[in-house]
């Protein structure tokens, strides 16, 4: 991995997951985008370093994956974003 061609995305709800920070501590010398909560030390941390936020919405991880949390990374990996959730739409009312 060579931080020319990598974004690490440090992803944490309450901000405060120790391992998560950790393991993003190991990445500064990598672009970083950090995807957490409002009021979290995580986010402080990010500005502290100058680092993009994207706020994850107040719901739980595994409702998340039509939100920033899921349709970030998969924007960034040039998948079809609108497609996507679309596509979940639609599958929404058979199972309604």
């Amino acid at each position: 991995m060579k931080p020319e061609n990598t974004l690490v995305i440090a992803i944490s709800k309450s901000g405060e997951d120790t391992t998560q920070i950790e393991m993003m501590m190991q990445f500064l010398n990598y672009p970083i985008l950090i995807v957490t909560g409002k009021n979290t030390p995580l986010r402080a941390m990010a500005e502290k370093l100058k680092l993009p936020i994207a706020i994850h919405p107040p719901i739980g991880g595994r409702y998340t994956g039509l939100t920033e949390v899921g349709l970030l990374p998969a924007g960034i990996a040039g998948l079809d974003v609108e497609g996507l959730y679309k596509g979940a739409k639609h599958f929404l009312q058979f199972i309604r």
